[in-house]
């Protein structure tokens, strides 16, 4: 939502009555916040009287060691704080291949670090998918009502501004003209994929190497790489059934978008102007998700498209349907809508009549 975080911003500080805002970190709601005529970055000079502190962004990529100190520093800046926290991984690397997130944790495990440091952590509402605001004082019933109001208003805006798009969705994609599964077939023809799942497992072996080593490297919705020791550097294509921002596929470098949902509105508008995508059919996706019982994921949509192709392998690599977490969100086994037991079952299936399928865990 455009501006959300200077909006909460400003409100809080108005609540408040503080004449400055401290402001740390980097990313969109630091770039919102800097607009504001009273924020002020961390270089400058501390003003004498008590001021907000703003922590955007920074507590994950803190090394976990340093977490406590880093909090504790920000405590000490003001008389009251705004963390913003992203709960996945980031599209950085650093230098040695790791992802410039340190800290990959879900929205009850960064309240419970920060309530060891302040009494009283009061919870926002999510601004952008993945993120968590944290406020270290729980404001007044007027003000929550306020932010409440706020952000509604936002929110519906954004929704009135998306509006023409997705009523022309259908008519767009008729004339976008995407890849058919005839042409996608070909580009597999003979070439060995690996395909890489986001289970949070995958972070602890050294798989990079192996999975590079592939004509085609397929990753998952928002392509997460934690380590290149871990998941490799390379991404050819990308797999995706949501609305993930046009940084995503840049970032990594990816030629081609398979969109695998046969839900229209999500489509991102940036799609439409991607050079090479491929849309998985509305019956496919059908016939598989008869064939489970259940809303197929991902992965799964894109592993029944391999096996109607003329590769020469497969591996599957960060696929431990739920038997830990994964990147790609909040959702445990019990709450995702996929049915991951099938899927398994599905996938040992495949591998035991399909021999050009191995899975590695």
């Amino acid at each position: 939502m455009k501006n959300a975080y200077a909006r909460i911003a400003d409100i809080l500080a108005r609540s408040l009555g503080a004449g400055h805002l401290t402001l740390h970190g980097e990313g969109i709601a630091a770039r919102q916040i800097a607009a504001l005529p009273i924020a002020r970055p961390a270089a400058s000079p501390a003003p004498a009287e008590a001021t907000l502190v703003v922590s955007v962004n920074e507590l994950e990529k803190t090394e976990p060691a340093d977490l406590d100190a880093l909090i504790e520093s920000r405590k000490n800046g003001g008389t009251h704080q705004i963390f913003v926290v992203s709960t996945i991984f980031s599209l950085k690397l650093d230098d040695a291949g790791i992802n410039v997130n340190r800290i990959i944790e879900r929205p009850e495990w960064w309240r419970d670090r920060l309530a060891a440091h302040f009494p009283d952590v009061t919870r926002l509402p999510e601004v952008e998918p993945h993120e968590v605001m944290f406020l270290s004082w729980t404001p007044e019933p007027a003000v929550r009502k306020r932010l409440g109001k706020a952000l509604r208003t936002l929110k519906l805006a954004s929704r009135i501004q998306a509006l023409p798009g997705r009523l022309l969705q259908r008519f767009r994609v008729k004339r976008a003209g995407f890849m058919s599964e005839r042409v996608l077939s070909h580009l597999l023809n003979g070439k060995s994929a690996a395909l890489v799942g986001n289970a949070v497992s995958l972070r602890e072996t050294a798989f990079g190497t192996a999975i590079d080593a592939n004509d085609i490297v397929i990753r998952c919705n928002r392509a997460p790489i934690i380590t290149t020791r871990s998941h490799g550097a390379r991404t050819d294509w990308i797999a995706t059934s949501i609305d993930i921002p046009e940084d995503v596929p840049r970032e990594r470098g990816a030629r081609l978008i398979l969109w695998m949902s046969p839900k229209l509105k999500r489509l991102p508008s940036w799609l439409f102007r991607w050079p090479q995508v491929f849309m998985n059919t509305r019956a496919g996706n059908q016939r598989l998700a008869d064939q489970l019982g259940s809303r197929p994921s991902t992965g799964a949509m894109v592993i029944d498209l391999l096996v109607r192709s003329n590769c020469r392998s497969v591996e599957l690599y960060g696929f431990d349907f739920f038997s830990g977490l994964s990147l790609s969100g909040v959702h445990t086994r019990e709450t995702t809508p996929h049915d991951f037991g099938s899927e398994e079952v599905w996938v040992q299936q495949l591998l035991e009549m399909d021999k050009r399928f191995s899975l590695h865990r």
